[in-house]
């Protein structure tokens, strides 16, 4: 799929169905989403980044992490004209 999005189904009931949700800042021809996957971090990374104070190429190890609550599904989850503001189906 070199150079276009990958397409989304909207408000699908898995993450199979639905596909992968893109917010890539190293491949954005495969975007399909607004935003990106540093979230509100994104903001101090950039900050770091300008300063000369983080590598521009770091990557994180997040091999042993996991969410710290459980959060059920939601109705508004399987509404494509709803719009949700964090990858229900984890990441």
């Amino acid at each position: 799929r070199k150079g276009c999005p990958i397409p989304i189904q909207w408000g699908a009931n898995s993450a199979a169905e639905r596909g992968p949700v893109i917010a890539t800042i190293t491949s954005q021809k495969l975007r399909n989403a607004i935003g990106t996957h540093n979230g509100s971090y994104s903001v101090y990374r950039s900050i770091a980044v300008a300063a000369g104070k983080m590598d521009p190429l770091f990557r994180p190890d997040l091999h042993n992490t996991s969410s710290p609550v459980s959060i059920p599904p939601s109705p508004s989850w399987f509404d494509p004209k709803k719009m949700v503001s964090m990858d229900p189906w984890g990441h």
